[in-house]
This record gives structure tokens, sequence and C-alpha cells, in this order.
């Protein structure tokens, strides 16, 4: 199976964006906005953001393995964060 980024780098920024959704079980055609809102047009700065997404954030993010050992130790949603003092 082709990652979003392979799929951004052979059919565009749209199908990788369609591969990311399914991949992380969102259905873009069931969301809910405010009355009247409107998404702004894809313009060549945000076409540059999302290529830096897509190639630096987006890979960076599916390599984090979160440590979900310690959760709940205090009864509360701390973050899955690794402490070098324990």
């Amino acid at each position: 199976m082709l990652t979003a980024y392979e799929t951004y780098k052979k059919e565009g920024f749209g199908a990788a964006m369609a591969r990311w959704a399914a991949f992380n079980d969102i259905d873009y055609g069931n969301l809910e906005f405010e009355p009247g809102a409107q998404l702004s047009p894809m313009t060549d700065e945000r076409l540059a953001n999302s290529d830096f997404f897509i190639t630096h954030e987006m890979p960076a993010c599916s390599t984090v393995q979160l440590d979900g050992a310690g959760r709940g130790r205090t009864g509360q949603d701390e973050p899955n964060v690794r402490r070098s003092n324990p």
C-alpha cells in the first residue's frame, strides 16, 4: 500500500490527503461546519505549506510510538511522555 507521501509524489495533494484520511478513518463527506462557513480556496502559499506538511511533518508523525504504560498513574489523563527520572 502506498503511503500518503508516496501518493502525494505520484498523484498530488488531493489523492494524498484522501489516503491519509482513509488510513485515519476520517470521513470528510460527513464533516459538519458552522452555518455559512466556507473553505478557503487553495492558493500557491497554501500548496507550499501543504507540501512541507506532507514531506516533513507527516513522515515524522508516522514514526512516533507513544508510551501508554504510565497512563492513569495519577488518575488523570497525562501526556504520554517518557521521563528520564522515573
